[in-house]
């Protein structure tokens, strides 16, 4: 009976410990089945990250910042349309000149009451025309044929005797009128008046037809002469008195068009529409009224400046070499945001494969609890049986807490590692059972190949070395424009224009027809102007102060960028070696799981007919575990070696066939990496 009992319990002891050499193969899945979560593969985390990480918000907002830079260095080449309109008003004293030019004007307008005859124009015509209609000879001496020979010459219209001129001498005293519209000269008048003096004197013998038309004409005259003063009475009047301040009001308005090229050279294209106009204070703008003798002046013109640069290069380091050395300091940030994509998709990586090694691990752990808990069952059954010592029963009790307390830390050490990755992804979660669990399991294999290859490539696929790149080059770039602004400034400076003028008195400074009538009238030109600027800086303190900073942050840019090259090829032949070691060390303990499951086997059987102790056979099956679990922290450093590796070498990502010309990460995925199977590959 108790050999019967022997066999059954050894028969159970046997396949517990078979169970527990099967049960790693399966151990990543029964363990993952007990999780709650959503399930991610390594490239949906990877794609997640790139759309949730902050690090990535903050490196585009930099980018962003340098798009802004370069945005504002080539708005000195924006095209600029500029307007000037400027009205302006003086009004000061009228000189001495300007008074007695007025008063010169009214002389010959004075009324009778004013300047008594012969003095006053008016009243000296007033008088002659009453001489005229008395037949008096004394007004024949006011009747003139000219007076070229005077000082003065003052021309009348009036509406009834047409024009005539007035002749005035230097003291404005009229001595004598020119009437251009009557048929009587000095000459005839003097012929007239005698004639009708014989006539008088003949008494009742004279002919009475030929007195009345003298008397006829000689009333006609007198009337033109009324006429003339009543005229330079009305246009006195309307003189009105004396101005005693002069106004100037003056518009000026200038559009243009004005363009700096990337050569240094400057355009400027203007149209020019000015006028003046002067006048009196208190009068208004006629010159029959009272205003001002000088007309209203319209002036349009069209002027075409170029601005050429003969030194430094002719201008175009000095001029544009800023705009091209913001687009490289562009085309560096944008490498840097694309290296900081790969950068949190490494982190991402290592906390996935991490997660997915400690899953693996507290799986495996969670069978050894098992299994020793079915060992310890065996043991008492053996004990109670009377096969086995009491002590086993302790040290079955022993192990198994042992293994209880190392799985309790293993889940410890899964929760720790969901979070983690939920944070190198960027995103949310509130509960442990809303982080993301990984759907693929550790690699089984390295799949890298050595390190020459990897870093023969990584020039041309760092991010952060064409980062680098472009630094250095814009450094160089901002060196050589300080280096040319050192040297004098030289330009040439053509102008050509044309204008076209008009003066009139019909229009006022805001009629803009007049400004039309300038274009389109008489055009004057070409006018042109070539000059030179040069300007000598003594020191130069401040240009030579920006040569110095430029030429040591190029030398700076430089050799960082040497160092870096240098650290990531030997980072990247540092982790392909060490990534061999580490192949070797997995293949040797592939080789020992096999020697280990021998060995529980080769246990068992000792264990079943009696030969060693309980301790042994749990002593084997914990070294078969520890070799496992040491099988587990190998694959977990190949698989973060190999994506460190990817990383260094600039293939951890790729772009998804779009062009990239917008540095967008979110354009990028993992690099394909190879297919792994569900469930671990090492033990037997």
């Amino acid at each position: 009976m108790r050999g019967a009992i022997r066999t059954t319990v050894l028969r159970t002891v046997r396949c517990g410990v078979v169970f527990c050499l099967v049960a790693g193969t399966v151990a990543g899945t029964a363990f993952a089945m007990e999780n709650e979560g959503p399930s991610l593969t390594l490239e949906e985390a990877v794609s997640e990250t790139l759309r949730s990480s902050q690090e990535l918000r903050l490196a585009q907002a930099r980018t962003e910042e340098r798009e802004g830079a370069l945005q504002e260095s080539s708005g000195l080449f924006d095209g600029s349309l500029f307007a000037d309109l400027v009205y302006s008003y003086e009004q000061d004293a009228l000189i001495r000149g300007e008074i007695g030019q007025e008063i010169r004007r009214r002389v010959p307008m004075e009324f009778a009451a004013i300047a008594i005859p012969p003095f006053g124009p008016p009243g000296a015509l007033d008088r002659a025309a009453d001489q005229l209609e008395a037949a008096a000879p004394g007004a024949r001496t006011l009747i003139v044929d000219e007076c070229r020979n005077l000082e003065t010459q003052f021309i009348i219209e009036t509406p009834d005797s047409g024009t005539s001129t007035l002749c005035l001498d230097r003291d404005g005293i009229l001595q004598g009128v020119v009437v251009d519209d009557t048929a009587i000269s000095s000459e005839d008048l003097d012929e007239l008046l005698d004639v009708l003096y014989i006539l008088e004197v003949l008494g009742q013998d004279r002919d009475q037809e030929i007195e009345d038309n003298i008397r006829q004409a000689l009333l006609g005259l007198a009337g033109t002469l009324r006429d003339i003063a009543e005229a330079l009475r009305f246009q006195r009047a309307l003189l009105a008195g004396l101005p005693s301040e002069g106004t100037r009001r003056e518009s000026r308005f200038e559009l243009g068009y004005r363009h700096l090229f990337h050569t240094g050279l400057g355009l400027t294209a203007s149209i020019n529409l000015q006028g003046t106009e002067m006048g009196f204070d208190g009068k208004v703008r006629d010159p029959n009224r009272g205003g001002s003798l000088v007309p209203t002046t319209f002036t349009t013109g069209v002027g075409l400046r170029l601005d050429i640069p003969l030194a430094r290069g002719r201008g175009r380091i000095a001029t544009g070499g800023s705009e091209e050395a913001a687009s490289l300091a562009l085309d560096a940030e944008r490498n840097l945001l694309l290296h900081t994509a790969a950068e949190q998709s490494l982190t991402t990586v290592r906390a996935y494969w991490n997660l997915a090694a400690e899953l693996e691990r507290a799986a495996l752990l969670e069978e050894s609890v098992a299994a020793r808990g079915r060992y310890l069952g065996v043991v008492n059954d053996l004990v109670d049986a009377g096969e086995r010592p009491g002590s086993d029963s302790g040290r079955a009790i022993a192990q198994l807490a042992d293994a209880e307390r190392d799985f309790s830390e293993a889940q410890g050490a899964v929760a720790n590692a969901r979070f983690d990755l939920v944070e190198a992804m960027g995103i949310q979660a509130g509960t442990l059972d809303e982080t993301p669990l990984p759907a693929t399991s550790l690699p089984a294999e390295a799949h890298l190949g050595e390190a020459s290859p990897w870093s023969d490539a990584v020039i041309d696929r760092r991010f952060d070395l064409a980062a680098a790149a472009n630094t250095t080059a814009a450094s160089a770039l901002l060196e050589e424009v300080s280096r040319v602004n050192l040297r004098r400034q030289v330009d040439l400076i053509v102008s050509v224009s044309y204008s076209g003028f008009l003066d009139t008195f019909d229009k006022g400074l805001f009629d803009f027809d007049g400004y039309w009538d300038a274009a389109n009238g008489r055009l004057v030109g070409p006018s042109y102007s070539i000059g030179l600027r040069i300007d000598l800086p003594f020191g130069n303190q401040r240009a030579r102060g920006r040569l110095i900073q430029a030429t040591a942050a190029r030398a700076q840019s430089e050799i960082s960028e040497g160092v870096l090259a240098r650290q990531v090829r030997l980072q990247v032949a540092d982790l392909a070696a060490t990534l061999s070691s580490r192949r070797t060390e997995l293949q040797r303990i592939r080789e020992a799981d096999g020697y280990l499951s021998e060995s529980l086997r080769s246990s068992d059987e000792l264990f079943r007919i009696g030969d060693i102790s309980l301790l042994d056979l749990l002593t084997t099956e914990q070294q078969l575990v520890s070799n496992r679990l040491a099988s587990i922290e190998i694959r977990r450093e190949i698989a973060l070696l190999e994506a460190a590796i990817r990383f260094e070498s600039g293939t951890l990502l790729r772009d998804k066939g779009r062009a990239v010309e917008d540095f967008d990460p979110v354009q990028f995925e993992l690099a394909e990496w190879p297919k792994m199977d569900a469930t671990p590959a090492v033990g037997p």
